[in-house]
């Protein structure tokens, strides 16, 4: 999803305290999601929210 995120424009900032998992949040620059993949991802989107609509928030 971190990768999906920065394919919208949209900043990340990840957060672990994990070494590994630190790493993993860091390696996604060396690849892309598909057009096809990215289309079916945002399929997903069923817009239920916990907090504010990042779309629609002013």
């Amino acid at each position: 999803m971190l990768r999906w995120s920065l394919q919208h424009n949209v900043i990340v900032i990840p957060k672990s305290s994990h070494p590994e998992r630190i790493k993993e949040n860091a390696d996604i620059f060396d690849f892309k999601i598909s057009e096809e993949d990215m289309d079916a991802l945002n399929l997903l989107d069923e817009s239920l929210r916990s907090s504010a609509d990042p779309y629609t928030f002013d």
